[in-house]
């Protein structure tokens, strides 16, 4: 094979002559033919899966909205009743957002604690 790739001027050089006089040693059919069995099966695998992980995003994204609403009506005190029973006003916040404002909502206050008397 070397012989095909040097050239006069030192350069590499491989032409499509030489590579047509290559030799490439092929599997027989029957391998061949499962080789490309196993990829197409690999193929519909990672087609159904990607399918699947759509459907569950889709879910969750759904879950993620209930639990927003929930969240809303349990922290605007609708489920005492205390807003004369109105359905609560669904807001979509992004997800930062939604995090900084939950947070601040369920901070609980620190109390710090008291420092012993110097004596």
């Amino acid at each position: 094979m070397l012989r095909y790739v040097s050239g006069s001027t030192g350069q590499t050089e491989l032409l499509l002559d030489h590579i047509k006089l290559l030799r490439i040693p092929m599997p027989p059919i029957g391998i061949q033919n499962d080789v490309v069995e196993k990829m197409e099966a690999a193929r519909y695998r990672v087609t159904d899966l990607t399918k699947q992980a759509t459907q569950l995003v889709a879910e969750g994204d759904t879950l993620l909205a209930v639990a927003r609403a929930e969240m809303v009506r349990i922290l605007t005190g609708e489920e005492r009743g205390q807003r004369g029973g109105r359905p609560p006003k669904l807001v979509k916040l992004p997800s930062a957002d939604f995090a900084k404002n939950l947070d601040a909502l369920l901070a609980v206050p620190h109390t710090p604690k008291k420092k012993p008397r110097k004596k």
